[in-house]
């Protein structure tokens, strides 16, 4: 199913579980693109090859083929399409592989409301793009942002206040997105929670390779 692509272009979404999926969409449109939703990684692999989106957005745990696997061969063929991972799951292994395997984010939705905005870095999509993710969570102070991709800087802040992870996740996310050539800050979300903004060269592969 296809809601039209205006002039920020098509985003391909691939995701099993309708409420997530209409959520996305939701988001998505909401931020001026068009989007195409199919429901199994095989048909999202077709859909990507068939229609050149703007950005991919996959569930890991698909049927028939998995979210990564689609990712894989889209890489294989040299399709550096920008891919975020949508997934329940919260294992940092899961974020580890879904990064080298060359997606551009890695979401987890439970909890607090998560928006996706997937752009051109300019008015040439040509120059690279930009994804950034945005939530309604406890978010950032202005001393956290300086911090924000250091292992262990936030737990250590607030430990006994409360629940903050480990820090290695941001932590190899900037480093990945760095090793691509590319750029990772963290700011305030206007959702009123944590802002994360990636933006990645034309090419993330070749810069990777020729580091």
């Amino acid at each position: 199913m296809t809601v039209d692509a205006p002039a920020r272009g098509l985003v391909l979404v691939v995701e099993d579980e309708p409420a997530i999926a209409d959520l996305v969409r939701l988001y998505l449109t909401r931020d001026g693109f068009g989007v195409h939703l199919e429901r199994d990684g095989a048909a999202g692999l077709a859909a990507a090859r068939r229609l050149r989106p703007v950005a991919c957005v996959l569930d890991i745990a698909l049927p028939g083929l998995a979210g990564t696997e689609v990712c894989r061969r889209l890489r294989a063929a040299g399709d550096w399409t920008p891919v975020i991972f949508l997934t329940a799951r919260d294992d940092e292994v899961d974020r580890v592989v879904g990064l080298e395997l060359g997606a551009d984010d890695y979401v987890t939705p439970p909890g607090a409301p998560v928006v996706l905005a997937v752009r051109a870095a300019g008015a040439d999509p040509a120059v690279g793009g930009v994804v950034e993710v945005r939530d309604g969570g406890p978010g950032f102070t202005d001393d956290d942002l300086a911090v924000a991709f250091e292992r262990g800087a936030l737990h250590q802040r607030y430990r006994g206040v409360r629940k903050v992870g480990s820090g290695l996740g941001p932590a190899l996310a900037a480093g990945l997105v760095r090793r691509l050539g590319g750029e990772i800050a963290a700011g305030h979300a206007r959702e009123g929670g944590a802002a994360f903004t990636v933006r990645l060269p034309p090419d993330p592969y070749r810069t990777r390779t020729s580091a």
